[in-house]
């Protein structure tokens, strides 16, 4: 990921819907509404790309404590897609679940952790995916190990960045 590209681009954006807007668009009924909620989306962007820069500084300083249970790896993912169903609406992006795991599988591990880095994924997946395609999350159990994959249509990340 280009850091500087990945901040940039919501803060050009917000500063062209706001110039625009006080250069008289504000006026316009038809635009200021659409201008001021693609402003706020910007923000939004923003807003998780500085919670992402906040988990990795304390990843890599080995200040998150992990907090071990047993939860249904079914349940989490479908309180993640509840979450970002409206945005998935929003893009008519549709939302599929490919389960090969019993709905009672436990998994161990740190569920909020979990669950955050999913919900990271499937964003992402609606942000960079073309409106009208579909993201899928497949659960497949291989004797005891539950593995989980997001899939989607987007543009996805260039070879030389996937390690970073």
């Amino acid at each position: 990921m280009n850091l500087t590209h990945e901040v940039r681009t919501p803060i050009f954006n917000i500063q062209g819907y706001i110039e625009t807007l006080l250069n008289g668009a504000i006026e316009d009924n038809q635009v200021n509404r659409k201008f001021l909620q693609n402003a706020a989306n910007s923000v939004e962007r923003l807003v998780h790309l500085v919670n992402d820069l906040h988990e990795i500084s304390k990843l890599e300083s080995g200040s998150i404590p992990l907090v071990i249970e047993h939860f249904h790896i079914q349940k989490v993912v479908n309180e993640v897609f509840e979450e970002v169903g409206l945005k998935a609406n929003q893009k008519q992006i549709r939302l599929e679940i490919k389960n090969d795991t019993n709905p009672d599988t436990l998994v161990d591990g740190d569920k909020n952790k979990y669950k955050q880095v999913l919900t990271n994924l499937i964003e992402n997946a609606i942000n960079y995916s073309p409106e009208g395609t579909k993201v899928s999350i497949t659960c497949k159990n291989h004797d005891g190990i539950v593995d989980v994959s997001v899939t989607d249509q987007g543009i996805g990340i260039p070879d030389s960045e996937i390690d970073r």
